[in-house]
């Protein structure tokens, strides 16, 4: 995990891992930094819980899109949608790769990726799997700008490592002057933050943590927000592991 500093958004991030798993591993991961030019990127990956590398692929993922994205020009406009997927193309071989010299299988590393960088322009997202990025307007208005990649069955979802994933992953490109909020999190709170009808963010999910992450003391505040992804009363709503980061503009 990498905090972001030296940007104009302010970052409060946290990860739990589901009731299940507590004699095993949180299989999310995260990041959240800052380029030179005060860019910011932030990542989620979350391991398929039947992977046996699943708490390394998350790691793996977030670690190298962060690489592939801490140096060099950015692009603008409708060039970001080939700078994203040959960003997961990258993430994809470095996984493809561990299996490999793990004498494993490509299942093995199975991971979900989501990832958003923000300019001082635009917001510019990938998603492959299940989560959601959701963004707040200045005007209040929630949105969610790519919907999860799904697998044939509506609990099955798209794996970086799957067949497939190249075509499956989504991307978006949004001007980012009226966004002053922008949310990651792990499939294991979308029934809690999302619709299971439509998809769409829950507004009293929202807007109380976006205000909360707004205030003073951020690090303080992710181990309050780490306290709350483990309340009994989230638990009892979700099964999986828990993983929000949470970007204010400061």
């Amino acid at each position: 995990m990498i905090a972001a500093a030296d940007t104009a958004w302010q970052v409060v991030a946290a990860s739990k891992p589901s009731v299940n798993h507590r004699k095993g591993h949180n299989e999310d991961a995260w990041l959240a930094c800052s380029r030179l030019d005060r860019s910011l990127i932030l990542a989620i990956a979350d391991g398929a819980g039947s992977a046996r590398c699943a708490s390394a692929a998350s790691r793996l993922a977030v670690a190298r899109a962060r690489n592939l994205l801490a140096t060099g020009p950015l692009p603008f406009g409708e060039p970001w949608h080939e700078r994203l997927l040959t960003l997961l193309w990258g993430v994809r071989s470095t996984l493809l790769w561990e299996a490999e010299r793990g004498n494993g299988q490509a299942h093995d590393y199975a991971t979900t990726l989501l990832l958003t960088v923000v300019t001082t322009g635009e917001l510019a997202t990938l998603q492959l799997g299940d989560g959601a990025i959701v963004v707040r307007h200045r005007d209040g208005l929630l949105e969610r700008p790519l919907q999860p990649v799904r697998g044939r069955h509506a609990s099955e979802t798209v794996f970086v490592t799957s067949d497939g994933a190249m075509e499956a992953a989504r991307t978006a490109v949004l001007p980012a002057r009226e966004l002053v909020g922008v949310a990651l999190l792990t499939d294991g709170l979308e029934p809690v933050a999302t619709s299971v009808a439509t998809g769409a963010p829950h507004d009293p999910f929202f807007s109380p943590l976006f205000a909360f992450a707004g205030g003073d003391a951020p690090v303080r505040r992710s181990r309050e927000l780490g306290a709350f992804l483990d309340t009994p009363d989230l638990n009892e709503r979700t099964q999986d592991d828990k993983t929000l980061i949470l970007a204010v503009r400061s």
